[in-house]
């Protein structure tokens, strides 16, 4: 059976080749097959899984992601909950972030060359020429109570010291009363 190529320079590392696996048959694996293989590898630490179920719209890979500082992940998992009416899980995502040296809030939009030998650098109105925007316009967070931004602080604080310590995956619970 053709399934899955794993390269193992570890034992506990498995990387993932981004591939449509065929079965013994010929025929492409179900794609809850090849979620639910990857799901397992993500789970055993590859990171490769991990994110490529991120890319494919799982929230849980994407969660994962966030929780060890990747930006991007970040923001998609705040933009979600503030979609989702979660202020105090919006929150925490924000302050994790900061943690790690970003900042959601903060506008990342920006002018670039589009065209030319410039294509692609920022923007100089000097030089002039076509131009295009790319980036994000920042996250919009309501403000929370003293009492609710204090407790995303602390659940912030307890992901990314578990982060920073090897420990697997804790739930964000945040219908607790302590974090």
């Amino acid at each position: 059976m053709m399934g899955p190529r794993l390269r193992t320079g570890h034992p506990s590392r498995l990387d993932v080749q981004d591939e449509v696996w065929d079965d013994e048959d010929g025929a492409p694996q179900s794609a809850r097959a090849r979620a639910a293989w990857l799901r397992t590898a993500a789970e055993g630490g590859s990171q490769s899984a991990l994110r490529t179920l991120a890319r494919g719209g799982e929230v849980w890979a994407q969660e994962r992601l966030a929780e060890q500082g990747d930006i991007g992940a970040l923001r998609d998992v705040a933009e979600r909950a503030v979609e989702h009416g979660d202020l105090m899980r919006a929150w925490t995502w924000q302050h994790l972030a900061l943690l790690h040296g970003g900042d959601l809030a903060v506008s990342t939009m920006r002018a670039y060359d589009d065209g030319g030998p410039q294509h692609g650098e920022f923007y100089d109105s000097d030089v002039g020429g076509a131009m295009y925007a790319d980036g994000d316009e920042g996250l919009r967070l309501p403000p929370l109570a003293i009492a609710e931004d204090l407790r995303a602080r602390s659940f912030a604080h307890e992901i990314y010291g578990g982060a920073h310590q090897g420990s697997r995956h804790r739930t964000l619970d945040l219908t607790s009363t302590r974090p």
